[in-house]
């Protein structure tokens, strides 16, 4: 927004063009008002940097696009086990962008990743392209570095960014995202537990917790757009070795919905007794069962990028428990206030 250019937005549906530019403009609003400072555009200078493009075999041929110069493809499906759906997304509609970009001349594309893509999780996640070596706890991952691949073999000026888990503003808790990683643990927790538990027993895999706040990877994303692409690949993680356990992440939740009787912890899924639980709490355990098998694994990250950023003066906020306990309050403020209905899916 600080160079005011023009943003197409596609979408496979026309009706939520005015939803995802007023999304768009809130977070960029919230944002700035967080870090004391304002978005210095009144509301008709901001619709008019927007246009509107319907995502179907057309997108390329549609008359928005002309004078397009770089595309962000954010584009992606996260159903972990859903392999026909993740290769068509995640790799096949990857390649036809790509094709399309460079059949139109548009040179410069962003790849928004995960830092998960390279599933190596017992090393260091370089910033750079792997191969078939890692160890995916999902189809979800493979895709990803598939796609990732093609991007780098694309012969286009790329940026590949890869954030970790992506939770709210490391401030105020705001979150504009869906439900997925750690919210969907929350949300399963108001729904499914009962106000007084007698006995919990949790899967607590020995691994810590990679996430990412809203606010820094915006800063991110404003500071990489600004520079040369040349092929870089940015982890946009917190320091892993500061990251918090999933026992004090569990810990930090039960402080907010009152806690158990009893609480016992279990190294990982297949250790798990059920016999004498509730059946809301097996319903939970049941319901955190895949999150759980991807939080089992032990990630660190390159932070090369990142640090170089920080000492440009980019701000970067590292998710530690302080700043996720703002964001679980936040979460639960909303839950209470809209009887569960957070999220706009």
């Amino acid at each position: 927004m600080d160079a005011r250019h023009q943003i197409v937005i596609a979408s496979r549906d026309p009706a939520t063009f005015d939803e995802l530019q007023a999304d768009i403009v809130k977070l960029a609003r919230e944002t700035l008002e967080a870090s004391g400072a304002i978005l210095p555009l009144s509301d008709d200078e901001i619709a008019a940097l927007f246009d509107t493009v319907c995502f179907n075999d057309d997108l390329f041929d549609s008359p928005e696009i002309e004078g397009v110069d770089t595309v962000i493809n954010c584009i992606g499906s996260v159903e972990y086990f859903n392999e026909e759906n993740l290769n068509a997304v995640n790799v096949a509609l990857t390649g036809w962008i790509l094709e399309q970009s460079k059949a139109k001349g548009i040179d410069r594309h962003v790849y928004i990743s995960t830092a998960f893509a390279p599933a190596v999780s017992d090393g260091f996640i370089e910033e750079r392209i792997y191969g078939d070596e890692g160890d995916d706890p999902t189809m979800y991952t493979r895709t990803k570095r598939k796609a990732e691949r093609l991007v780098s073999e694309s012969g286009l000026d790329y940026l590949i960014i890869r954030p970790s888990v992506v939770i709210g503003d490391s401030r105020t808790g705001s979150y504009a995202g869906k439900r997925y990683g750690i919210y969907q643990l929350w949300d399963g927790a108001k729904r499914l537990l009962p106000n007084n538990i007698d006995l919990m027993r949790l899967a607590c895999p020995d691994a810590q917790m990679n996430f990412v706040h809203q606010d820094a990877f915006i800063s991110v994303m404003r500071y990489a757009l600004s520079q040369p692409f040349k092929g870089k690949i940015i982890n946009v993680v917190s320091d892993s070795s500061q990251a918090p356990t999933m026992k004090d992440l569990w810990s930090l939740l039960f402080d907010e919905i009152g806690q158990p009787n009893t609480l016992e912890w279990a190294p990982d899924n297949d250790s798990l007794d059920y016999q004498g639980l509730s059946p809301r709490v097996r319903a939970f355990n049941a319901f955190c069962r895949t999150n759980l098998e991807i939080a089992s694994r032990n990630w660190t990250f390159d932070r090369s990028a990142i640090n170089a950023m920080k000492a440009d003066g980019v701000s970067f906020s590292d998710a530690l428990l302080p700043s996720i306990r703002i964001c679980q309050k936040q979460f639960m403020t909303l839950y209470d206030e809209k009887k569960g209905r957070v999220f706009n899916e």
